[in-house]
Order: C-alpha cells, then sequence, then structure tokens
C-alpha cells in the first residue's frame, strides 16, 4: 500500500468524524495502516538480499551514534536480516539495509 493511498484514506475518515471516539477510532486505524505498510515494505525487501552479500547498513539506535557500516548477510528472517561485521553480528530491519554491493572486478 503506497503513502497516497493511505493519505486518502485518512483524509475520508477525517471528513467522517464526529466525536472524540471516532478521532481516537480513526487514529487506531491510520497506525495499523502504517505499520503494514511497514510490514509489506520490509517483506519486500528481504526478497532482495541472499546469504553472503556484501551489503551496507544503518546501525541500530544502541549502538551508540548513526553509522553505516558494511557487512555480509549471515540470515534472512521475516522482518530483519543479520548481518556480520568487524564490530560484531546486527540484526538489522531490511528497510535499514542498502541494496546488495557489486564486486568489483579488474
Amino acid at each position: 500500500m503506497s503513502n497516497t493511498k493511505i493519505i486518502k484514506q485518512v483524509k475520508e475518515y477525517l471528513s467522517k468524524t464526529k466525536d472524540n471516539y471516532d478521532l481516537r477510532s480513526t487514529k487506531r486505524r491510520i497506525d495499523r495502516l502504517f505499520r503494514l505498510e511497514e510490514e509489506q515494505r520490509n517483506k519486500a525487501k528481504t526478497k532482495i538480499y541472499k546469504v553472503g552479500d556484501t551489503v551496507q547498513f544503518y546501525t541500530p539506535i544502541n549502538y551508540g551514534g548513526a553509522h553505516i557500516l558494511k557487512g555480509t548477510v549471515e540470515k534472512i528472517a521475516y522482518k530483519k536480516i543479520k548481518i556480520k561485521t568487524d564490530d560484531g553480528t546486527f540484526n538489522v530491519h531490511a528497510i535499514k539495509v542498502g541494496k546488495p554491493m557489486q564486486e568489483k572486478r579488474q
């Protein structure tokens, strides 16, 4: 589901709301739509990678600062990808991993 579809549905829900209860239920619907959209992106993105690919990725929040690291894909799960680097092993959401890097041939 694209963001334009979500925005269209949000405008439709907001035009129908009349009281606070409707607004709260609309908020839950909107949150659910964004979660579903993120899950679909994660599923689609995990299909791009294969075990052994070299990739760049954003480090998780608990790593201490935002860094871009390079590593090798070790395992592909439903939403996350396990990547091994020189600094250790990271479980990263698929949307935070870049395209597989091509090996340079000389």
